[in-house]
Protein backbone atom coordinates (compact mmCIF):
# COMPACT_ATOMS: atom_id res chain seq x y z
CA UNK A 1 0.00 0.00 0.00
CA UNK A 2 1.38 3.38 -0.96
CA UNK A 3 1.37 5.98 1.79
CA UNK A 4 0.04 9.13 0.11
CA UNK A 5 -1.20 12.60 0.86
CA UNK A 6 -1.23 15.98 -0.81
CA UNK A 7 -0.40 19.29 0.88
CA UNK A 8 -0.74 22.83 -0.39
CA UNK A 9 1.03 25.61 1.42
CA UNK A 10 1.68 29.22 0.59
CA UNK A 11 5.27 30.28 1.10
CA UNK A 12 7.20 33.44 0.44
CA UNK A 13 10.26 32.18 -1.37
CA UNK A 14 11.91 35.44 -2.38
CA UNK A 15 14.69 37.65 -1.20
CA UNK A 16 14.70 41.21 0.09
CA UNK A 17 17.58 43.66 -0.08
CA UNK A 18 17.77 45.41 3.26
CA UNK A 19 18.15 49.19 3.25
CA UNK A 20 21.65 50.31 4.03
CA UNK A 21 23.53 47.18 2.92
CA UNK A 22 24.50 48.76 -0.40
CA UNK A 23 26.79 51.22 1.41
CA UNK A 24 28.90 48.33 2.65
CA UNK A 25 29.18 46.41 -0.60
CA UNK A 26 27.33 44.52 -3.25
CA UNK A 27 24.46 42.35 -2.02
CA UNK A 28 25.21 38.63 -2.42
CA UNK A 29 22.35 36.42 -3.55
CA UNK A 30 21.40 33.65 -1.12
CA UNK A 31 19.05 30.85 -2.21
CA UNK A 32 17.79 27.45 -1.01
CA UNK A 33 17.57 24.25 -3.04
CA UNK A 34 14.03 23.51 -1.84
CA UNK A 35 11.11 25.93 -1.47
CA UNK A 36 9.74 23.99 1.51
CA UNK A 37 12.14 21.98 3.72
CA UNK A 38 11.00 19.07 5.85
CA UNK A 39 11.86 18.65 9.52
CA UNK A 40 15.30 17.02 10.01
CA UNK A 41 15.85 16.65 6.27
CA UNK A 42 19.14 17.98 4.90
CA UNK A 43 18.96 20.78 2.35
CA UNK A 44 21.36 23.38 0.98
CA UNK A 45 21.64 27.10 1.43
CA UNK A 46 23.75 28.64 -1.34
CA UNK A 47 25.49 32.01 -1.61
CA UNK A 48 26.68 33.37 -4.94
CA UNK A 49 30.19 34.74 -4.35
CA UNK A 50 31.13 35.35 -7.98
CA UNK A 51 31.46 39.10 -7.38
CA UNK A 52 33.93 38.68 -4.49
CA UNK A 53 35.61 35.39 -5.38
CA UNK A 54 39.03 36.90 -6.02
CA UNK A 55 39.06 38.94 -2.80
CA UNK A 56 37.75 36.05 -0.72
CA UNK A 57 40.28 33.41 -1.79
CA UNK A 58 43.33 35.46 -2.82
CA UNK A 59 44.93 35.00 0.60
CA UNK A 60 45.03 31.21 0.62
CA UNK A 61 44.50 29.90 -2.91
CA UNK A 62 46.80 26.94 -3.43
CA UNK A 63 47.45 26.62 0.32
CA UNK A 64 44.10 25.97 2.00
CA UNK A 65 40.57 24.99 1.08
CA UNK A 66 37.23 25.54 2.87
CA UNK A 67 36.09 23.02 5.49
CA UNK A 68 33.53 20.36 4.56
CA UNK A 69 30.63 22.16 6.23
CA UNK A 70 31.16 25.24 4.01
CA UNK A 71 31.73 23.84 0.56
CA UNK A 72 33.07 25.96 -2.27
CA UNK A 73 32.82 24.73 -5.84
CA UNK A 74 33.95 26.06 -9.19
CA UNK A 75 30.49 27.48 -9.96
CA UNK A 76 31.28 30.40 -7.62
CA UNK A 77 28.84 29.24 -4.95
CA UNK A 78 29.25 28.59 -1.23
CA UNK A 79 27.15 25.64 -0.07
CA UNK A 80 25.90 25.14 3.49
CA UNK A 81 24.33 21.75 4.28
CA UNK A 82 21.70 22.45 6.95
CA UNK A 83 18.71 20.85 8.68
CA UNK A 84 15.50 22.39 10.03
CA UNK A 85 14.73 21.14 13.59
CA UNK A 86 11.07 22.17 13.78
CA UNK A 87 8.03 23.16 11.73
CA UNK A 88 6.96 26.74 11.19
CA UNK A 89 7.76 29.86 9.19
CA UNK A 90 11.27 31.24 9.53
CA UNK A 91 13.58 33.93 8.16
CA UNK A 92 17.35 33.68 7.84
CA UNK A 93 19.78 36.46 6.96
CA UNK A 94 21.13 38.79 6.10
CA UNK A 95 24.49 37.02 6.47
CA UNK A 96 27.55 39.25 6.50
CA UNK A 97 30.89 38.38 4.92
CA UNK A 98 33.84 40.67 5.61
CA UNK A 99 36.64 40.77 3.03
CA UNK A 100 39.53 43.25 3.15
CA UNK A 101 37.70 45.35 5.77
CA UNK A 102 34.67 45.61 3.52
CA UNK A 103 31.36 43.97 4.53
CA UNK A 104 29.13 42.20 2.02
CA UNK A 105 25.60 41.19 3.02
CA UNK A 106 23.22 38.63 1.62
CA UNK A 107 19.50 38.99 1.14
CA UNK A 108 17.09 37.39 3.61
CA UNK A 109 15.08 34.23 2.96
CA UNK A 110 11.65 33.50 4.40
CA UNK A 111 10.49 29.89 4.19
CA UNK A 112 8.19 27.32 5.77
CA UNK A 113 9.25 23.98 7.27
CA UNK A 114 6.73 21.13 7.15
CA UNK A 115 6.52 17.76 8.88
CA UNK A 116 8.96 14.98 8.12
CA UNK A 117 7.91 11.92 6.13
CA UNK A 118 6.95 8.69 7.89
CA UNK A 119 9.72 6.14 8.42
CA UNK A 120 8.65 3.66 5.76
CA UNK A 121 10.46 2.22 2.76
CA UNK A 122 7.65 2.66 0.23
CA UNK A 123 5.67 5.86 -0.24
CA UNK A 124 4.74 8.63 -2.64
CA UNK A 125 3.81 12.20 -1.69
CA UNK A 126 2.84 15.21 -3.82
CA UNK A 127 2.97 18.87 -2.76
CA UNK A 128 2.07 22.13 -4.43
CA UNK A 129 3.97 25.13 -3.01
CA UNK A 130 2.81 28.56 -4.15
CA UNK A 131 5.43 31.16 -5.10
CA UNK A 132 3.05 34.00 -5.99
CA UNK A 133 -0.34 34.41 -7.64
CA UNK A 134 0.88 33.02 -10.95
CA UNK A 135 3.68 30.57 -10.13
CA UNK A 136 4.09 27.44 -8.04
CA UNK A 137 6.35 24.46 -7.46
CA UNK A 138 5.37 20.82 -7.82
CA UNK A 139 7.31 18.69 -5.32
CA UNK A 140 7.32 14.90 -5.35
CA UNK A 141 8.81 12.84 -2.50
CA UNK A 142 9.16 9.11 -3.02
CA UNK A 143 10.60 6.20 -1.07
CA UNK A 144 11.61 3.17 -3.14
CA UNK A 145 12.58 -0.03 -1.24
CA UNK A 146 16.14 -1.31 -1.60
CA UNK A 147 17.53 -4.82 -1.33
CA UNK A 148 20.92 -6.51 -1.10
CA UNK A 149 22.26 -7.75 -4.41
CA UNK A 150 25.11 -10.08 -5.30
CA UNK A 151 26.57 -10.04 -8.79
CA UNK A 152 29.65 -11.42 -10.53
CA UNK A 153 31.06 -8.76 -12.90
CA UNK A 154 33.95 -11.08 -13.78
CA UNK A 155 34.65 -14.76 -13.29
CA UNK A 156 36.80 -14.14 -10.20
CA UNK A 157 34.97 -11.15 -8.70
CA UNK A 158 31.87 -10.89 -6.54
CA UNK A 159 30.10 -7.57 -6.04
CA UNK A 160 27.84 -6.93 -3.04
CA UNK A 161 25.45 -3.97 -3.45
CA UNK A 162 22.28 -2.47 -2.05
CA UNK A 163 20.11 -1.45 -4.97
CA UNK A 164 16.58 -0.02 -5.41
CA UNK A 165 13.76 -2.38 -6.36
CA UNK A 166 12.89 0.11 -9.10
CA UNK A 167 15.26 2.61 -10.73
CA UNK A 168 12.47 4.74 -12.16
CA UNK A 169 11.12 7.39 -9.78
CA UNK A 170 7.99 9.40 -10.55
CA UNK A 171 8.49 12.50 -12.72
CA UNK A 172 6.33 14.96 -14.60
CA UNK A 173 6.08 14.60 -18.38
CA UNK A 174 6.99 17.31 -20.85
CA UNK A 175 3.48 17.34 -22.30
CA UNK A 176 2.04 20.76 -23.08
CA UNK A 177 -0.81 21.80 -20.78
CA UNK A 178 -3.02 24.58 -22.06
CA UNK A 179 -2.78 27.60 -19.74
CA UNK A 180 0.32 26.34 -17.92
CA UNK A 181 4.01 26.89 -18.63
CA UNK A 182 6.51 24.40 -17.23
CA UNK A 183 10.19 25.25 -16.74
CA UNK A 184 13.13 22.95 -16.12
CA UNK A 185 13.11 20.41 -13.31
CA UNK A 186 15.51 19.08 -10.66
CA UNK A 187 15.69 15.59 -9.19
CA UNK A 188 17.81 13.54 -6.83
CA UNK A 189 17.93 10.04 -5.30
CA UNK A 190 19.79 9.28 -2.07
CA UNK A 191 20.16 5.82 -0.45
CA UNK A 192 18.97 5.79 3.17
CA UNK A 193 19.21 3.33 6.05
CA UNK A 194 17.03 4.27 9.05
CA UNK A 195 15.49 2.50 12.03
CA UNK A 196 11.74 2.01 12.27
CA UNK A 197 9.71 2.21 15.51
CA UNK A 198 10.76 -1.35 16.40
CA UNK A 199 14.46 -0.61 15.98
CA UNK A 200 14.79 -2.51 12.71
CA UNK A 201 16.84 -1.13 9.84
CA UNK A 202 14.94 -0.27 6.69
CA UNK A 203 16.60 0.66 3.43
CA UNK A 204 15.17 2.80 0.66
CA UNK A 205 16.06 5.27 -2.07
CA UNK A 206 14.94 8.73 -0.97
CA UNK A 207 13.84 10.41 -4.23
CA UNK A 208 13.01 14.07 -4.66
CA UNK A 209 11.63 15.88 -7.72
CA UNK A 210 10.94 19.60 -8.15
CA UNK A 211 9.44 21.51 -11.07
CA UNK A 212 8.39 25.14 -11.43
CA UNK A 213 5.17 26.15 -13.20
CA UNK A 214 3.64 29.45 -14.25
CA UNK A 215 -0.07 29.84 -14.93
CA UNK A 216 -0.41 31.69 -18.24
CA UNK A 217 -4.22 31.75 -18.36
CA UNK A 218 -6.04 31.99 -15.03
CA UNK A 219 -9.43 31.76 -16.75
CA UNK A 220 -8.86 28.06 -17.42
CA UNK A 221 -9.46 25.29 -14.90
CA UNK A 222 -6.13 23.49 -14.73
CA UNK A 223 -5.54 20.09 -13.17
CA UNK A 224 -2.48 17.85 -13.06
CA UNK A 225 -3.88 14.43 -13.96
CA UNK A 226 -2.47 10.92 -14.04
CA UNK A 227 -1.36 10.95 -17.69
CA UNK A 228 1.07 13.81 -16.98
CA UNK A 229 3.30 11.63 -14.79
CA UNK A 230 5.91 9.02 -15.67
CA UNK A 231 6.54 5.86 -13.63
CA UNK A 232 3.50 5.92 -11.33
CA UNK A 233 3.36 2.57 -9.50
CA UNK A 234 0.60 0.27 -10.75
CA UNK A 235 -0.94 -0.02 -7.28
CA UNK A 236 -0.93 3.73 -6.62
CA UNK A 237 -4.31 5.45 -6.63
CA UNK A 238 -3.60 8.87 -8.11
CA UNK A 239 -5.92 11.79 -7.37
CA UNK A 240 -6.07 14.81 -9.65
CA UNK A 241 -4.18 17.87 -8.36
CA UNK A 242 -6.20 21.07 -8.81
CA UNK A 243 -3.97 24.00 -9.80
CA UNK A 244 -6.38 26.76 -10.78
Amino acid sequence: MWNEYKIRYSTLFAFFILSGTASFGQVLEMTMDTPQPRVNATFQVKIDISSIRHQLFSGFEGKLKPADDINYQEDNMLYFNVMAPETGKFTIGPLNIQVDQKTYSTNTLTYEVVNSLPVIDKGLWFRIVDIDEKSFYLLIDQHIPMHDSISHPTQNATLFQTVPDDNHSVKFTDDHIDGLYSSSSESSATPRTVKDENGNNIQFADCFYLRKFTVTDRSKKIKLIKKYFFNLPKDYQFKDILVN
